[in-house]
């Protein structure tokens, strides 16, 4: 539960941060890009260390984006997909504080979400840190996708 620090301000995450699940995998949090208030300076920066860290690394299997339910699909969103789908980095896409919308809103922006970033019918993966919606379906998926 408490492995890892989360600020409420979006944005945060400055180095890259590697948590290893076991034998199963070892995830990399990168940088915030959307949300983060840091310099134009700073932004391209991390999108050249970003992209160098996708491309080299070979123990690469799958690259998690996290997404705002509560958004409509952002244009960095879609770039990164773009991007990953262009460098056959294989993607899956998880759309985070669905705790906060009903029921209705929820299918509504998953919805939106699928068709704006081309999404297949699987994804994105509804997931709430608060209620634990979601975990089991995403773990079975890294389980799946992204182990040896």
């Amino acid at each position: 539960k408490k492995l890892a620090w989360v600020s409420k301000t979006p944005g945060r995450t400055r180095l890259v941060n590697l948590f290893k699940l076991g034998n199963v995998c070892t995830i990399t949090d990168l940088p915030g890009y959307g949300f983060a208030k840091v310099s134009e300076d700073m932004m391209d920066d991390w999108r050249k260390w970003i992209t160098r860290y996708l491309l080299n690394r070979e123990q690469l299997r799958l690259a998690v984006v996290l997404v705002d339910s509560q958004l409509d699909a952002q244009a960095l969103d879609a770039q990164l997909l773009d991007f990953l789908q262009d460098k056959d980095i294989p993607a899956v896409v998880v759309a985070t504080k669905v705790d906060r919308l009903n029921k209705s809103e929820l299918d509504r922006n998953l919805l939106r979400l699928r068709e704006k970033l081309g999404l297949s019918d699987d994804q994105p993966i509804p997931f709430s840190s608060k209620t634990g919606e979601g975990v089991k379906q995403l773990w079975q998926y890294l389980q799946e996708h992204a182990s040896d």
